[in-house]
């Protein structure tokens, strides 16, 4: 009779394998409950891309984020006939699981919130007054407005005393007409004041700036990530808009500086997060900076930050050599649990959508 004698593991191993087996069963619990997506993005939406979904205003950017789901990640596929099928389905109140598909939600939500965190200051409702002239027999009266309480209607009506003769016998009645009307336009309120009438309404509009201001010639390419050599070669992880010098340099949404001052590589740079703190912008090269600014500062957008120059590499004062040029990054805060807080994006297709 032979007895087979079973080798023994060691407790160590036991002790190993058990601490593994808890360990995976930690991380597994953890991307579950973050929802960790499979895929890391970044935001490389192009211009045209980023345009044809801001014409569907309300849901530009929920639109975005499925699309690049239903288009397998890849934007060579984008067609204009997708996307509204999209913007549709979010119109009709349309669920983002019952579009992109239950098992996509958790990457639908990651890419959500990197494209609101990224694009959604930089459009949006804006309210506008503007006042015409009417006749001076319009009744004054809110209740004949046409109240646009879902953003929709695009007129603004009132009533108008009208008089004629019947039988012999003056006449007076009422007629609606129309005060004001646009397309784009989404009518708030009107008030009419003798001949006047005031008419509030929303519009569908960028809310932030280009940073060089209108009536300056300038020019950018998709130059991210060319190569650098001072102090080594390196990635330059920025786009530079070329212009003369002492040109003025704004901001492109409110801010907050954080940064402000002298760096070997950039100059006279500056540090800048937006005031939902969801974005940094950091200038570089600057002649010089606008005057009374520091940390702590509150920039307001499209208030001068500084003047366009060729300073850095090196200490105080000295120049680039480089022709004067604004050097921009912008910087998005992206949660997520294996991944870093803030994500450098290539600017050059915010700052292509700015410009337009």
């Amino acid at each position: 009779m032979r007895i087979r004698i079973r080798p023994r593991i060691p407790f160590s191993i036991k002790l190993y394998l058990f601490l593994t087996m808890i360990f995976i069963a930690f991380i597994v619990t953890i991307m579950s409950f973050f929802g960790t997506p499979a895929v890391k993005h970044t935001f490389d939406i192009d211009c045209e891309i980023i345009n044809s979904a801001y014409q569907k205003k309300d849901n530009w950017i929920k639109d975005l984020a499925a699309l690049r789901i239903l288009l397998k990640n890849d934007w060579k596929n984008f067609n204009q006939v997708e996307l509204d099928r999209v913007d549709q389905s979010f119109s009709n109140n349309v669920k983002p699981e019952d579009i992109v598909g239950k098992k996509n939600i958790d990457e639908y939500n990651d890419l959500l919130e990197l494209y609101t965190n990224t694009l959604g200051k930089y459009a949006g409702y804006v309210e506008h007054t503007t006042k015409i002239s009417c006749s001076p027999n319009v009744i004054p009266v809110s209740e004949d407005v046409t109240y646009d309480k879902d953003i929709k209607q695009n007129i603004a009506t009132a009533k108008i005393e009208v008089q004629s003769t019947v039988n012999g016998k003056i006449v007076t009645t009422t007629i609606p007409v129309v005060l004001y009307s646009n397309p784009n336009h989404n009518v708030l309120s009107c008030k009419v004041s003798g001949s006047t009438a005031e008419i509030k309404y929303k519009v569908f509009e960028k809310t932030a700036y280009f940073p060089i201001p209108k009536g300056y010639s300038y020019n950018f390419s998709n130059d991210y990530g060319a190569e650098r050599t001072y102090e080594g070669k390196r990635s330059h992880e920025r786009n530079d808009i070329m212009e003369e010098r002492n040109t003025p340099a704004i901001a492109m949404e409110d801010c907050k500086i954080d940064i402000i001052g002298w760096n070997k590589f950039g100059g006279n740079r500056i540090n800048m997060v937006s005031l939902d703190s969801n974005r940094r912008y950091y200038y570089a090269h600057f002649e010089k900076y606008q005057a009374g600014l520091k940390k702590g500062s509150v920039i307001k957008k499209g208030s001068v930050v500084g003047y366009i120059g060729s300073s850095g590499y090196g200490p105080p004062g000295s120049d680039t050599g480089a022709a004067p040029h604004v050097y921009i990054q912008i910087w998005v805060k992206h949660r997520s649990f294996f991944d870093g807080k803030e994500k450098l994006i290539n600017p050059y297709n915010i700052l292509m959508f700015l410009e337009g």
